[in-house]
């Protein structure tokens, strides 16, 4: 008999349905041990970094989070750990955010209204370290962030200056959505989303939100 390798698996997804489903799902596979299912960001970057557990093969990130991006949590899994493999999913477009999971270090996107075998596949794929074209392995994307990082550091920009609420909010207004979308989909008040946009302009001393965005996508910040 053939002993089953298993993949040990950890999902950040905001909702809890998804989150039901996907466990189960995948567990019915027979080669997916869920480890831990986290519905916020910082749950999920807890247990991706906690040192009194298991580190999972394979992280999927759900790109819309309450309050951050996905993509976000991506780049931070990534700059800090180079085994981990980090598979994006979404409910919009995947051809939307393909290249911003390449730069943000994941190594595959999927969409959510792809069938459970081709989630899988995609999982399996990564957890045995595939990556297709234009994604990059799990240390080759380590070690590009950490270049990065390094090469900002040394010409005096910390690219955490802007939050992470900030940068998804330039980020909406760059794919075009209204101040009102981008409250919609962040669950915040139209007004809230305003004063981010104030706060990224303050920072980066312009007056306009298209001069923050142009300096955002120059800076490879969004």
């Amino acid at each position: 008999m053939v002993e089953v390798v298993m993949i040990d698996l950890g999902i950040i997804e905001n909702d809890r349905m998804t989150v039901s489903v996907l466990r189960y799902m995948l567990r019915r596979c027979g080669d997916f041990r869920v480890l831990w299912a986290a519905t916020t960001a910082v749950e999920g970057l807890r247990c991706c970094f906690q040192s009194d557990g298991k580190q999972p093969d394979v992280v999927l990130i759900d790109i819309m989070l309450e309050g951050i991006s996905g993509l976000d949590v991506c780049r931070e899994i990534r700059r800090n750990n180079q085994t981990i493999g980090v598979v994006c999913i979404t409910a919009y477009a995947v051809g939307s955010f393909a290249d911003r999971a390449v730069y943000s270090g994941a190594q595959a996107i999927i969409s959510k209204d792809r069938t459970i075998v081709e989630i899988a596949d995609t999982i399996r794929a990564v957890a045995h370290g595939k990556a297709s074209c234009p994604f990059r392995s799990a240390i080759e994307a380590h070690d590009l962030l950490v270049a990065e990082r390094a090469d900002a550091d040394d010409a005096g920009m910390e690219m955490t200056a802007l939050s992470s609420m900030e940068l998804a909010v330039m980020r909406a207004y760059h794919e075009g959505f209204s101040t009102r979308e981008i409250a919609r989909q962040h669950h915040i008040v139209p007004s809230t989303v305003l004063v981010h946009a104030h706060h990224v302009m303050a920072k980066l001393g312009v007056h306009t939100r298209v001069e923050a965005v142009r300096i955002c996508l120059r800076d490879h910040l969004i």
